[in-house]
């Protein structure tokens, strides 16, 4: 049996206790299968997830494994802390090998997952330290600040100065935001004024929300009533299934429209 084999073998025994919602044993089945996964990788010098998923054909794409590997890391952390510190080992570990050849989306994912890790774990200095490092370099990433803000929303037993701290982060992305995710935090913005039970702001924000949407939807009406300039054959693209989804919900295409 060749590596690929056994590594595809373990997949699968981890694919059938995420689907029945064993996050625990799922990630103990993938942490195995990620250490063989490491081992193929160095011994056959692959530098890109792609270029594995094209030597390998198996139960899952190695793309789609990756993101559910953090997400059951996640689940399974809400049980056992220690999940928590094995999630950011793991998604660090794979920045520093993947980073320059993922996907744009996978990357955002990885490093928020780090962050909150780190929040979670009760390292909170180096979890801000992270989120402003990324969030300087890419200041149009709306998820970077939601995520950011989440962390003080949802990670923090909710008291007035944690919120205010959410509040904080998330005007700061507004400001920084060109457009990209902005009515994510818009909402979020919303949801957290609700949280603080200031429903001035709150419906303020909700008419900030309407009114970016209504002109986005003017926006995309203009443009799909121009006359194409060019016009070529038509090409059909295969969504992912971790794919964005294309509704535009800010959610994976696996838990939208594709279920």
């Amino acid at each position: 049996m060749t590596l690929y084999q056994d590594f595809d073998k373990i997949l699968e025994k981890g694919y059938e206790e995420y689907f029945q919602h064993h996050d625990l044993k799922a990630c103990v089945q993938w942490r195995d299968a990620w250490l063989l996964f490491l081992r193929i990788v160095d011994s056959e010098g692959i530098t890109s997830i792609k270029e594995f998923d094209r030597r390998f054909h198996g139960y899952e794409m190695v793309f789609n494994w990756t993101q559910d590997y953090e997400q059951a890391l996640a689940n399974a952390g809400r049980r056992e802390s220690n999940f928590f510190a094995t999630r950011t080992a793991y998604c660090e570990e794979f920045l520093r090998r993947f980073e320059s050849t993922s996907d744009p989306l996978v990357l955002q994912n990885m490093r928020r997952a780090v962050g909150e890790s780190y929040f979670i774990l009760g390292h909170r200095d180096k979890a801000e330290s992270l989120f402003e490092g990324w969030l300087s370099q890419d200041p149009s990433w709306g998820w970077g600040w939601i995520g950011w803000a989440d962390c003080w929303y949802f990670e923090t037993v909710g008291t007035k100065e944690d919120l205010d701290k959410a509040v904080e982060i998330l005007k700061k992305g507004l400001q920084s935001s060109d457009g990209r995710d902005r009515e994510f935090v818009l909402e979020r913005m919303r949801d957290v004024y609700l949280k603080l039970g200031l429903t001035k702001e709150a419906q303020m924000y909700e008419e900030m929300l309407r009114d970016f949407l209504a002109e986005k939807e003017m926006h995309k009406v203009v443009e799909t009533s121009l006359p194409k300039l060019v016009n070529g054959p038509a090409v059909s693209h295969k969504i992912g299934r971790n794919d964005p989804c294309p509704c535009g919900s800010g959610k994976k295409y696996k838990k939208c429209c594709g279920k």
